[in-house]
C-alpha cells in the first residue's frame, strides 16, 4: 500500500516534468490595493522549512483555529503611504519605485517610524532573487518609553514548486519569499536620549516572516510569522487566506485575466497549444479516461493522474511523432469517489483538467 509520504514524494518527483514558467511577482499583480478587503484564518501548523526548486508544501491537515481576521488596506491622506490594518496594528507601507517599503507601525501601546525602512519586496521577484540591508527606527512605548530599533535584514525568494491547501485543494505555480531580520530594541525613559547607549533595557530581537504566493493571487495565500527575543518567550503564528477570498477583489483585472487565460489553457475537455491539441473523453462504465492528441513535433508526453491533495496515482509517458494522431488509455479503476486532476505535460507546459469519479 501506497503511503501519503510515498504519494507527496512521487509527486515531487513528477512535478519537474511538467513544470511551466515560474511564477514572478510584479508590482501590477502583487502590490497591495486601497479598499481592499481580506479575511484569513489562522492555523495550528508549523511554517514549513523546505526550499529550493519543485518543493511540494503539504498543509492538507492544518487544523483551524476558528480564528477569523480582517485585512483591510486604505490610502493615509495627504501621504504617498497605504496602510494595512490587522489585529488592532496598522502598518504603514509605500512603494518606491520598484521597492515595497515597511515605513512603521502603530498600535495601542507601540508607535514606530522607520528611519531606514525594509525593503520587503523589490519587484519584480524571481526565485533566487534577494534583496537586504539594514533598518533604524524609532517611537514609544506605552507612551512613556523612548523606543529605539537596529539591525540588519534580509528577503529571499527561497522556494518554488506546489502549494497543498488545508481542505486538500492544490495550487501549482507557487513561490515562497522569506524575510529574516535580527537587531537590537532599546527601551529609555522618554525624556532621555534614544541612543543605545541610554540607560534601560535592551531587547535582542529576531523575526522571521515567510509568505508564499501563488500565481494569479494578488496576496500571500500563506503567511508564517516568528518572532523571539532573547530572555523572552517565544511567539509563531500562521495564517491562511483562502485563494477563494481573493477571486472578486476591486481593481484587480491583472490577476483575473491571468486566471481565466490559464483556465482556457486547460479547463475544458479540448484544448490546442502551440505543442499538442487534444480532445480527453471519459468511459465511466469502464472507468479509463482515454486521450487522443496530436504534436507539433516529436517529443515526449507525460501524464499524471493525482487527486486534488496531489497525491499521484496514475503516471505514464509516451513519446509521439509529430502530426499523427494518437491515443492512450489511463485506467483509473480501484479509485475512490471524488474529484482527480489529469496533467499533461508537454515541452515544459502543463494542461489540467479536472474530472469525477463516481
Amino acid at each position: 500500500m501506497i503511503t501519503k509520504k510515498k504519494l507527496i514524494a512521487l509527486l515531487s518527483v513528477f512535478l519537474p516534468f511538467c513544470a511551466c514558467a515560474q511564477t514572478v511577482l510584479t508590482s501590477a499583480r502583487n502590490m497591495f490595493r486601497e479598499g481592499d478587503v481580506l479575511s484569513r484564518e489562522q492555523l495550528e501548523c508549523e511554517g514549513m522549512r523546505q526550499h529550493g526548486e519543485n518543493v511540494v508544501w503539504d498543509f492538507s491537515e492544518a487544523q483551524m483555529q476558528n480564528r477569523n481576521f480582517r485585512q483591510k488596506f486604505a490610502a493615509v491622506p495627504d501621504t504617498c503611504l497605504l496602510a494595512c490594518t490587522e489585529r488592532g496594528t496598522r502598518y504603514y507601507y509605500q512603494l518606491e519605485g520598484d521597492s515595497l517599503l515597511l515605513k512603521g507601525f502603530e498600535n495601542n501601546l507601540t508607535k514606530l517610524d522607520y528611519v531606514r525602512p525594509q525593503v520587503l519586496l523589490r519587484f519584480p521577484v524571481h526565485y533566487g532573487d534577494s534583496i537586504g540591508g539594514v533598518y533604524q527606527a524609532r517611537g514609544f512605548h506605552c507612551d512613556r518609553q523612548a523606543l529605539h530599533c537596529y539591525g540588519r535584514y534580509k528577503t529571499v525568494a527561497d522556494g518554488s514548486g506546489t502549494l497543498v491547501l488545508p481542505g486538500g485543494d492544490t495550487l501549482r505555480n507557487v513561490i515562497r519569499v522569506r524575510t529574516f531580520s535580527q537587531g537590537i530594541a532599546h527601551l529609555s525613559a522618554r525624556d532621555s536620549k534614544t541612543s543605545a547607549s541610554s540607560s534601560g533595557d535592551t531587547l535582542h530581537v529576531v523575526r522571521e516572516t515567510i509568505r508564499w504566493y501563488a500565481a494569479g493571487y494578488r496576496y500571500p495565500i500563506l503567511e508564517s510569522t516568528t518572532t523571539a527575543a532573547k530572555g523572552d518567550r517565544h511567539y509563531s503564528a500562521m495564517y491562511y487566506c483562502p485563494p477563494e477570498e481573493q477571486l472578486y477583489l476591486a481593481l484587480d483585472d491583472e490577476n483575473r485575466q491571468y486566471r481565466e487565460e490559464m483556465q482556457q489553457r486547460g479547463g475544458g475537455s479540448d484544448a490546442t497549444g502551440t505543442d499538442i491539441t487534444y480532445r480527453i473523453t471519459q468511459n465511466k462504465d469502464a472507468r479509463r479516461l482515454t486521450v487522443d492528441f496530436s504534436l507539433s513535433e516529436r517529443q515526449q508526453v507525460d501524464f499524471i493522474l493525482s487527486d486534488t491533495r496531489g497525491m499521484v496515482h496514475r503516471s505514464l509517458s509516451h513519446t509521439g511523432e509529430a502530426g499523427v494522431s494518437q491515443t492512450v488509455d489511463i485506467n483509473y479503476g480501484g479509485l475512490r469517489r471524488g474529484q482527480y486532476v489529469l496533467y499533461i505535460c508537454v515541452n515544459g507546459k502543463q494542461y489540467a483538467e479536472k474530472f469525477n469519479v463516481q
